[in-house]
Formats: C-alpha cells, sequence, structure tokens
C-alpha cells in the first residue's frame, strides 16, 4: 500500500510538471510575441535606427521569452526538490566559463 501510494504521489507531481511546463511554453510564446507587436506599433526600431543603433525589439522579445522558459524550470524543479541542487551546479559551471574564458 505504500509503495501504491509512492507511486501515485510522483505521479501526480509528473502531471502538474508537465501542465507547468505546457502553460509556460504557451506564456513564453505568448508573450514574446505581444511583446514584438507592442515594439512594433512604438516604432521603437524605426528610432532607434534613425539613432544609429541596431533593431533590438526582436532581442527583448527574445529576452523575455527566454526568462519566462527559465523560470518554468524553476518552477518544476522545484516540483521534485531539485532547484537547489540544479541551481547550484548552473553557477558552478557558469563560473568555469567565466575563468576559461578569462585566461584566454
Amino acid at each position: 500500500m505504500a509503495f501504491y501510494l509512492t507511486v501515485e504521489h510522483f505521479l501526480t507531481k509528473i502531471e502538474i510538471a508537465l501542465i507547468v511546463f505546457f502553460v509556460g511554453f504557451i506564456m513564453a510564446k505568448l508573450a514574446a510575441r505581444i511583446l514584438r507587436k507592442l515594439l512594433a506599433e512604438a516604432e521603437l526600431n524605426r528610432i532607434l535606427e534613425s539613432a544609429g543603433f541596431k533593431p533590438i525589439s526582436n532581442s527583448i522579445a527574445a529576452l523575455v521569452q527566454y526568462v519566462i522558459y527559465t523560470a518554468t524550470l524553476f518552477i518544476i524543479l522545484q516540483q521534485f526538490g531539485l532547484t537547489k541542487i540544479v541551481l547550484i551546479i548552473v553557477v558552478i559551471l557558469a563560473f568555469l566559463v567565466f575563468v576559461f574564458s578569462w585566461q584566454c
């Protein structure tokens, strides 16, 4: 009976993680699309080009999209109690990349 409850609890976590994944994916795509349209309506690219800069509306929209993806990933990892472990690994890897790129 205890094994059944453990499996059922784990399957519930997986179901919640899948729902969060799909909702986060849809929200990220939708937010990026809305932001691109808003920045196009504000004519940000035209203003930046006239000032001599590169257009950045697509970059801003992509950044927002990836921030939402990252937040979704951490919410999913939190479901399984892995957030702290993964965050430590990411910080260590970022530090190593920084150290090795500094030496070149």
